[in-house]
Formats: structure tokens, C-alpha cells, sequence
């Protein structure tokens, strides 16, 4: 009988790589919390950051009242829209981390051009 081995190609070996490996890392770590491997307190277990993850989305805190976007966008309530975005945690979370780069990178910028 000939037992011949399958080997993956490159592509399929890559893609199971790239979605197992993540897979398997989060059951790691949620093992090794739930064995009291790593303290919990400075490393939640991922279903723990999770729960509250959708906490913070269902409670609107996190996103702000992001299902009234379309409503508020098709009525031209502009102001609205704004105001979404301004009471969503995450959104100014990220505007503060962008401005904050882009004021960072601006002497980088700044030094690049020649005023000669």
C-alpha cells in the first residue's frame, strides 16, 4: 500500500497559519488564566475582555449611538452626526491617538523640505 504524505501548499499552509495560529494562541492564554498560570488581573482571559467588549458596544458606550448614524445622515442632520461621534469613547480615543502622531511626525515632516 503506498502512503503517500499530503503536504499543503505554500497559500493553504500560509492561510491555516494565519487563522489557526491567532485561534490557538487566545486558547492558550485563556487555559493558562483559568489554571491560574497568569494572574488575571494584569492578563484578563480573552473571554473576559470580550464580554466586556460587547458590553461596552450594546451599552453604546464604547461606539456612542452608532444605529442612529444612517437616520441622522439621510435627514442631513449633520450637527447629529457629529454629536454621535463626539459621545463614542472609541472615536476620540482614535482621533487624539491620529492627531497625536501626526503632531509627533510633523518636525520629521517639517525637516524633510529645504527652505534654502
Amino acid at each position: 500500500m503506498n502512503h503517500r504524505r499530503r503536504h499543503l501548499d505554500i497559500e493553504s499552509r500560509d492561510r491555516l497559519l494565519s487563522i489557526g495560529f491567532p485561534i490557538m494562541l487566545l486558547v492558550l492564554w485563556e487555559a493558562a488564566v483559568r489554571l491560574h498560570w497568569l494572574d488575571a488581573r494584569f492578563f484578563p482571559a480573552p473571554s473576559t475582555v470580550g464580554i466586556a467588549l460587547w458590553s461596552l458596544i450594546a451599552n453604546g458606550e464604547l461606539l456612542g449611538p452608532f444605529w442612529t448614524l444612517p437616520g441622522k445622515m439621510s435627514s442631513g442632520d449633520w450637527a447629529g452626526v457629529l454629536k454621535v461621534f463626539e459621545e463614542g469613547h472609541l472615536w476620540v480615543s482614535l482621533f487624539r491617538i491620529f492627531a497625536g502622531f501626526s503632531w509627533a511626525q510633523s518636525p520629521a515632516l517639517f525637516s524633510a523640505w529645504s527652505w534654502e
